[in-house]
Parts: structure tokens; sequence; C-alpha cells
């Protein structure tokens, strides 16, 4: 289940949080992050050393950036930040440090450089919207969710597309978990994030949760070894259902 930041559910807390792994190839640094939003500013975690099941190029070049509820790998010496309030939770980690005053201001337009974003949108509270548009793309198993947030006219209908971006590059993996490619200069799942579209693709994957959250992860890095290794890790650390 995907829950709220103050009661995440113990399966998701394990991957966003990457607690012990059963087994371990490679020990990569720990950094915390920190998080600011609806609720303000909150103090920065504790650095330290993680132990995951990596092979030993890739965990040479990674970190995991994590605050006290979510976390996600990076590329060494990257900064992070967290965003909380009652529509999920989102960490971003970017080469030159995000800013947390610009990104919730109005005027914010999106990341155009390399990027990783992983959010949790809560289907019970405002961040059913986001949910909603993710699950209309790719699982349509939950249209019913989906017309009930249309049937509240708070956003146009026409903002609910029920069909994947046609420029994608889908893999379904099970029927709550879904890889994608976004093609460079085009919109796509990558883009429905804060990534902005540039010459470059953006890679991730999407999971469904039980109680109608989504969990998304988009990722663009120039490294592809990299970039493979911190969405394999996301996948294996969730679980396809």
């Amino acid at each position: 289940m995907i829950r709220s930041v103050q009661h995440l559910s113990t399966a998701l807390l394990v991957m966003l949080t990457s607690a012990a792994c059963p087994a371990f190839a490679a020990t990569v640094p720990m950094v915390g992050c920190p998080t600011d939003g609806q609720i303000g500013p909150e103090a920065v975690p504790a650095g330290g050393t993680k132990h995951l099941n990596l092979d030993a190029r890739a965990a040479a070049g990674l970190a995991f950036y994590q605050n006290t509820d979510i976390g996600v790998l990076g590329p060494r010496g990257w900064h992070c930040l967290v965003l909380a309030g009652s529509n999920g939770t989102t960490i971003y980690v970017t080469p030159d440090g995000p800013d947390a005053n610009a990104m919730l201001h109005s005027s914010f337009k999106g990341i155009s450089g390399d990027a990783i974003q992983l959010s949790v949108n809560l289907g019970e509270t405002s961040g059913r919207f986001v949910a909603a548009k993710f699950m209309a793309r790719l699982f349509p198993q939950n249209r019913e969710f989906v017309n009930a947030v249309i049937a509240e006219k708070i956003e146009p209908a026409s903002n609910f597309v029920f069909a994947p971006y046609p420029g994608d590059h889908l893999k379904r993996l099970s029927e709550a978990v879904v890889e994608y490619e976004t093609p460079a200069n085009a919109k796509g799942l990558g883009t429905d994030s804060r990534l902005l579209p540039n010459q470059s693709p953006i890679s991730g994957i999407v999971f469904l949760g039980e109680d109608d959250s989504v969990l998304s992860l988009a990722v663009r890095l120039p490294d592809k070894q990299l970039q493979s290794a911190i969405i394999r890790h996301t996948e294996a650390n969730r679980g396809a259902r």
C-alpha cells in the first residue's frame, strides 16, 4: 500500500528508505536530504552508509539520498530535496541542489537538465488528481476511480486521457507495474513530473498501490548504466504484484 508521509505502509517504507537487504554486494554513501513543503522545513537526517545489491561499477558511482520517509539512488556528489504535503511526497536529486523556495513558487517551470524524481501521489487526498492521470494512461482496471475523479469537475475531463502517450515505449511488468521511456524532446510519462523535455530521453517506472495511490520514478542521466541501476533497484525493492 502507498500511504501518506505520516502513515507510510511498512512495505513502501522499506522500499523508500531501503532498509537492510538480505544480502548485499556493495556499500554506498547515504546522504540526508532537507525536507520542506506544507508543514515547513524539517531537520536534515544524518548521513552514513547503506548496504545494497549493486554491481561494483554502479555502486562506485551512486549514493543513496533520503529523509526519514523517502529515498532513492542517485549519482555521487549530487544534491537532494524532499517536498511533502497532503498530496504526497517527492524526492528530487540534481547535480546543483534543488531550491525549495523556487520549486514551491507558482512561477517554477521545471527542471531542464539531468535529474531524478521519485513521487508518491496519494489516492485518498489531493494527490488523487495526479494518481488518476497515471491510472488513465496505464492502468485500465482503475477506470472507475478515474471516472470518479473526473466527476468531481475540479479538473477538466480532457486532463485525463485513457491511452498511453503515443511516443512512449512501455514495458508492462504486471497489471500494477509499468516501465517506460519517454523519447528526447517529447512529452510523455517522463515529463508528467518536474522534468522538462530536452535532447535526452527520460526513463522510469510506475507502480499502482493497493490504496489507489501511485508511485512514479523519472530518471534522466547521461550514464545509462547508472540510470538502469536506479530503475532496477526501485523495481526490486518495491516488488511487482
